[in-house]
């Protein structure tokens, strides 16, 4: 079973991603922001995916991404945003994939585009 950390600061979506995944047959961790992943990711280091909101209150998923990567270096990342900030979602966009993002959804998605995207980025 492949295991998922989900990092956005909506928890209604939080748990609706977690529904779809757990579904589809992911353990799934939640976490609502950058300091909560970051001890997460602290204490569990198996993740095989990671999908991140751009934009986590005041703070920045791609930032947090970029930790991440400093104690997972091979771990892929589905991005999701529905805008907000003061960056374009296009220039976002464009920001994750030179971050090396696997996929980007845009809010609201369909729960089998959240599993359609984290199964490829387990490919």
């Amino acid at each position: 079973m492949s295991k998922v950390l989900i990092v956005d600061d909506d928890p209604q979506l939080r748990e609706l991603m977690e529904r779809f995944l757990s579904r589809a047959g992911f353990e799934v961790v939640l976490c609502e922001g950058p300091e909560p992943a970051l001890v997460v990711i602290s204490e569990i280091d198996d993740f095989d995916v990671a999908v991140l909101d751009v934009w986590l209150g005041l703070d920045s998923g791609l930032d947090l991404y970029d930790s991440i990567l400093q104690k997972l270096p091979d771990l892929p990342v589905v991005f999701v945003s529905g805008g907000g900030g003061l960056i374009p979602l296009e220039t976002t966009t464009a920001l994750a994939d030179i971050k090396g993002a696997k996929t980007f959804l845009y809010k609201p998605f369909k729960g089998d585009d959240l599993v359609a995207a984290v199964t490829s980025a387990l490919l």
